[in-house]
C-alpha cells in the first residue's frame, strides 16, 4: 500500500499503527509523487492526506483516476481530520472509495483494509485488536 501525506510525522505515525499487519508499505510526501509510484507500483490501497500543497487529496485522486485502465478501480482512501457530516460523501464524489479520519482509530482501520485490501494478501496478522 501506499501513504501519502505531507507531514513526515504523519507518514511515521501511520506506518507505525500499519507495522503489526506486516502489509508491505512505501510512503511519500506529495500528491505528484504519489501519482508517479502508483504508475511504477502495483498497490492494493492507497491512502492520501486530504489537504496538502500542490496536489491536494482530490486532486491526486482525480490524477490517478485521470490515468484510466487499474487506476480507475485503485482502492483509494482518503486521511482527513475534517471528519465533519457530508465529507464521505464529498470524497465519494471526488473518486475515493472511503475515508478515515486523524487520529486514525484502529477498529477503523481494521475495518478499511479488510474492506479494501484482497483477502490473499492479507494475513492472519490483519486482525488484530479491536
Amino acid at each position: 500500500m501506499l501513504l501519502v501525506d505531507d507531514l513526515d510525522i504523519n507518514l511515521k505515525v501511520a506506518a507505525g499503527m500499519l507495522k503489526p499487519y506486516r502489509l508491505r508499505t512505501d510512503t511519500c510526501l506529495s500528491g505528484e509523487e504519489a501519482v508517479r509510484l502508483v504508475q511504477e507500483r502495483d498497490y492494493d490501497l492507497v491512502f492520501l492526506d486530504h489537504l496538502m500543497p500542490g496536489l491536494d487529496g482530490v486532486e491526486t485522486a482525480k490524477a490517478i483516476r485521470a490515468l484510466g485502465g487499474r487506476f480507475e478501480k485503485l482502492p483509494l482512501v482518503a486521511l482527513t481530520a475534517n471528519a465533519i457530516s457530508g465529507m464521505m460523501e464529498m470524497f465519494l464524489e471526488n473518486g475515493f472509495n472511503d475515508y478515515l479520519s486523524k487520529p486514525i482509530e484502529r477498529p477503523r482501520l481494521n475495518a478499511v483494509l479488510e474492506r479494501w485490501v484482497p483477502a490473499e494478501r492479507r494475513r492472519a496478522e490483519t486482525a488484530i485488536g479491536g
